[in-house]
């Protein structure tokens, strides 16, 4: 267990649609914000699709499957988008994320990383950068790291909005949290070859000199992977808010993070 995680609760806040088709509605919940972290009060209300099987909202979702194959199912979002990774998996980019920042001059930021899982018998999600890169310094200004990755799954026409804390796992971390080094060296030995020489190239607008020799695949000589180097970090992503959403009946699902930090 990493020291940096335990106990984690949220709680679940269900936003259910009115289907005009079947005449079927159930009770929601409305979202009332309470600071930055999206933690909410709860009220009640209900929330009405334009029309019978969304049409008006979206043609993404759209689909002639009977409605009753899409009813909600009450579950954390841990436990959705491990099924929507799945359902996904031999999608060839179903991998590739966006990640949203904000710069030190309010201005938006927008990238596509790639998701490498989650941390084992944890929530928190796994992506790496370069030090060297622009997001980190977008992410470092923020007084609480925050950020925002939005994933979105054709297949099942499924998207999730997850506000995240964003802990950046470099060579300076402390000796100390030996479960947080052995995690970014673990993550890069996984990498590809391909994918570990990259943070040994000059970075993208860098005045040109002349370029030492790279080690091909980030390895020596005899084969074995090298050390991480400083520039490549290990990028943790700690969900806040989930914001869930199922285009194909239009069924929206919020988990928030409460303040005690337990499941419930």
């Amino acid at each position: 267990m990493m020291k940096t995680i335990s106990n984690i609760r949220y709680r679940r806040i269900n936003i259910l649609f009115i289907t005009a088709a079947i005449n079927f509605h159930r009770p929601a919940s409305a979202l009332v914000p309470s600071n930055q972290f999206g933690v909410a009060k709860e009220g009640f209300t209900r929330v009405i699709s334009t029309m019978a099987k969304g049409e008006g909202l979206t043609d993404i979702g759209r689909n002639n499957k009977p409605y009753q194959e899409y009813l909600p199912i009450d579950r954390p979002w841990k436990e959705a988008i491990d099924a929507s990774i799945a359902r996904s998996r031999k999608v060839r980019g179903g991998n590739f994320v966006q990640l949203a920042t904000v710069t030190p001059n309010n201005e938006p930021r927008v990238r596509t990383v790639v998701f490498r899982g989650f941390v084992k018998d944890e929530c928190i999600m796994k992506v790496i950068t370069d030090l060297r890169s622009e997001k980190v310094k977008d992410i470092q200004h923020q007084e609480n790291n925050l950020a925002e990755l939005l994933w979105w799954f054709g297949k099942s026409s499924e998207q999730y909005r997850i506000r995240c804390r964003v802990q950046l796992i470099g060579s300076d971390v402390s000796d100390t949290d030996a479960d947080l080094l052995a995690l970014r060296k673990e993550q890069w030995g996984n990498l590809s070859d391909n994918a570990r020489e990259q943070f040994y190239w000059r970075f993208p607008g860098d005045d040109y000199t002349p370029q030492c020799e790279v080690p091909k695949g980030g390895r020596d000589k005899g084969g074995k992977v090298l050390a991480p180097p400083e520039n490549f970090l290990l990028v943790l992503l700690h969900p806040q808010r989930v914001d869930y959403l199922r285009l194909t009946d239009n069924y929206r699902q919020v988990d928030m993070l409460d303040d005690d930090k337990e499941w419930g």
